[in-house]
């Protein structure tokens, strides 16, 4: 006996490509290191590197976790990607350098401009619109979102130069835009034995900037 199941709406696929170089950097050791980017999207992307039939809206996702957490959290939204790209937007997720060992601030938002201009050079073979790219983040994304938000001329890279970092939509998901008020926070909190810093150094806003406490 045959029996049809009818989910009650056409599903749409969408394809993950992960493991897109783009970005060649070095971390705090002077280490080479290589970013990668991860690609998801209702369009198949061709196999012989050949432009993509449409160039769709693209939306880039930027991690939270504290500058330092900057893969682990990928995996937490990807139930939102998948709708996003169901709706026809690409969808972008790409690993930055982390303030515990690959770099310290501005390193993760020029990291950041830098995926902005390669997936402008690109747009053609990834279904990029230029004129429609999107940043969004929570958190330290959304502290990062809000930096690329203001589509400045600074903290720029020399890679895929010629493209613009300029972004057409932002949104700051409780992202941090005042640092030094958070580190005297912290400091008022070190004399607490249940404190979870003891120390400038392993606070999140320390380990971004690199700097002695007394500087803020």
């Amino acid at each position: 006996m045959k029996t049809l199941i009818d989910p009650g709406r056409v599903h749409t696929p969408v394809t993950l490509r992960e493991g897109i170089i783009f970005s060649h950097v070095t971390d705090l050791a002077g280490n080479p290191l290589d970013l990668p980017l991860s690609f998801l999207s209702t369009q198949m992307l061709k196999r012989d590197g050949s432009d993509a039939d449409r160039q769709l809206p693209t939306l880039i996702w930027v991690n939270g976790g504290g500058w330092h957490t900057t893969k682990e959290m990928d995996n937490m939204m990807l139930p939102e990607f998948v709708y996003l790209a169901e709706q026809d937007y690409n969808v972008v997720f790409f690993h930055y350098r982390n303030s515990d060992a690959e770099g310290k601030f501005p390193a993760q938002i020029i990291d950041l401009k830098t995926c902005i201009r390669f997936l402008r050079a690109n747009a053609g073979r990834y279904g990029v619109d230029p004129d429609r790219i999107g940043v969004f983040g929570r958190s330290a994304g959304g502290h990062l979102t809000s930096f690329a938000a203001m589509n400045t001329d600074d903290f720029i890279s020399d890679e895929w130069s010629g493209f613009s970092s300029k972004i057409q939509c932002a949104i700051d998901m409780f992202g941090p835009t005042d640092l030094p008020p958070l580190v005297q926070e912290d400091i008022k909190g070190f004399s607490d034995p249940n404190a979870r810093w003891k120390s400038h150094d392993d606070t999140h806003t320390g380990k971004l900037l690199g700097k002695a406490a007394a500087d803020f």
